[in-house]
Formats: C-alpha cells, structure tokens, sequence
C-alpha cells in the first residue's frame, strides 16, 4: 500500500494487452517515428516485453509504458493511470 491506496498486481497477459494497446495507438500516429528510430523505438519495446514475464505493480508497468510513450517525444500523447493516482 501506498498511504491508503492499494497498489493493484498485474499479471503479463493484462500487461500485454495494454502494451498492445499501447502500440496500436502509437501506430495510428501520423509519424511516430520522427524523434527516433523504428529501430531504436522496437529496441524499446523489446525491453518491456521482456520485464512483463511476470507480475509486476500497476506503478512499475506504467513507468515501463510511460518509456515507450516518451520516446516519440510528442507533447500531444499522453498516457494516464488508473484515475486512483
């Protein structure tokens, strides 16, 4: 727990649909990849995907989203947490 709100678990199949979702929505960007490479935004992706073989907190996954989402650099994309932070 963190003050008085309970950090939630997430298993790898929850976190791989959400990182799916992630992508797909990075995907429909008109370009993604103009502050950095595919090659370098796919190295990033690969990272993750690793670090989600097992459960890992709500917070952690979202600094793990957060990552791919900022190397775009596009001050127009945003990802938010579950509204209880």
């Amino acid at each position: 727990m963190l003050g008085q709100v309970e950090i939630k678990m997430l298993s790898p199949k929850q976190m791989k649909k959400d990182l799916k979702n992630l992508l797909e929505v990075i995907e429909g960007h008109p370009d993604p990849y103009t502050k950095i490479s595919e090659e370098d935004f796919q190295k990033k992706v690969k990272a993750v995907k690793q670090n989600i073989s097992k459960e890992l907190d709500e917070i952690d996954f979202y600094k793990n989203l957060s990552e791919i989402l900022a190397s775009i650099r596009d001050g127009h994309s945003r990802y938010y947490m579950n509204s209880t932070f």
